[in-house]
C-alpha cells in the first residue's frame, strides 16, 4: 500500500491521538514517517526585522516536541525524520509533499 507517511501535527490531542495510531499501520506495510511542524506567521510575527529569538525558541519548542513524538514511534518500530517549517500550515504541508514526492491522500 504504501511505506512512508508524511504526518504533519500541531501538537494537538487530536493529532496525538492520531499519531498514537501510527504504529498500527505498519500492518500495511508503514516503514517511515516524516512528522512534520509548521510554525504559523501568527505564532512568531515577522514584521520587516525578523524576531529571530522568538522563531528560535519556536522551532527549539517544536523539534523537542517532534523528538518525543520521534523515539516513541521509533520505539514502536518505525523509523522517524522529522521536520520544522515557517509558513503558512497548508502551503508549507504541500511544499513538503511534493519537495518530498509524498502522494496526497484526502478523504471525503
Amino acid at each position: 500500500m504504501f511505506s512512508h507517511a508524511l504526518f504533519p501535527t500541531d501538537f494537538s490531542a487530536y493529532a496525538d491521538a492520531v499519531l498514537a495510531c501510527l504504529p498500527d499501520l505498519r500492518k500495511a506495510g508503514l516503514i517511515e514517517v516524516t512528522l512534520l511542524s509548521v510554525i504559523r506567521p501568527t505564532d512568531v510575527p515577522l514584521p520587516e526585522t525578523i524576531n529571530r529569538e522568538s522563531l528560535e525558541y519556536w522551532r527549539w519548542y517544536s523539534s523537542e516536541k517532534l523528538n518525543v513524538a520521534q523515539w516513541a514511534l521509533e520505539g514502536k518500530g518505525l523509523r522517524v525524520f522529522s521536520r520544522v517549517e515557517y509558513g503558512n500550515p497548508v502551503e508549507q504541508i504541500l511544499r513538503v509533499a511534493d519537495e518530498e514526492r509524498f502522494i496526497l491522500a484526502c478523504g471525503r
